[in-house]
């Protein structure tokens, strides 16, 4: 399932245009993008716990 699948099953259940079920889905998704670079940690009952984890960078080769 994509975005574009969210989109269409919000439209769905709301009715209303596919802009307004577009706007609504981008809504959520950058209040949770917004919660993960302050550093909080995004509970979605149902859905899961969504946390930011700094990783460190890999190591790169030369294909030469």
């Amino acid at each position: 399932m994509n975005k574009a699948n969210i989109v269409e099953k919000v439209q769905e259940v709301l009715g209303g245009t596919k802009a307004d079920a577009d706007r609504a889905v981008e809504c959520v998704i950058e209040s949770i993008m917004a919660g993960l670079k302050s550093g909080d940690e995004v509970s979605i009952a149902g859905l899961g716990i969504f946390t930011a984890k700094a990783r460190p960078a890999r190591v790169g080769r030369n294909p030469r």
